[in-house]
């Protein structure tokens, strides 16, 4: 598929942001980044873009929104929805992949580091 080109980076985040800061998912999420290539500063990072999102909102709810944004970035997006609770669980149980993305660079589309649930 082809849109004549790529937004910008900092036009994907911006838009990433309208949507999830939406009416439709108000105060359900906590946190949303973007995670791997792109957000280690890659200058090709081309590719993905892969997307950790952490609330309330369910995966059936969150995927429209990316279908649409990878319409308009010509970027196939890989979200991935986790219940605060769930994360955190993970996170506990020692979660090779949570651990490493607790440690990873991230770009946040919405929330802050703060809002990513930690370790009990």
């Amino acid at each position: 598929m082809s849109h004549g080109g790529n937004l910008g980076y900092g036009t994907a985040i911006n838009r990433a942001y309208e949507w999830l800061s939406g009416p439709a998912f108000a105060g359900r999420i906590d946190a949303a980044f973007i995670y791997g290539p792109l957000a280690h500063g890659a200058k090709n990072a081309d590719g993905d873009i892969d997307v950790i999102i952490i609330g309330q909102a369910v995966y059936e709810e969150v995927i429209p929104v990316f279908i649409a944004a990878e319409k308009r970035l010509n970027r196939t997006i890989h979200p991935s929805v986790y219940r605060a609770d769930e994360w955190r669980r993970k996170l506990t149980a020692g979660n090779r992949m949570m651990l490493a993305l607790m440690r990873e660079p991230k770009l946040f589309v919405l929330g802050t580091r703060q809002r990513i649930p930690h370790r009990t």
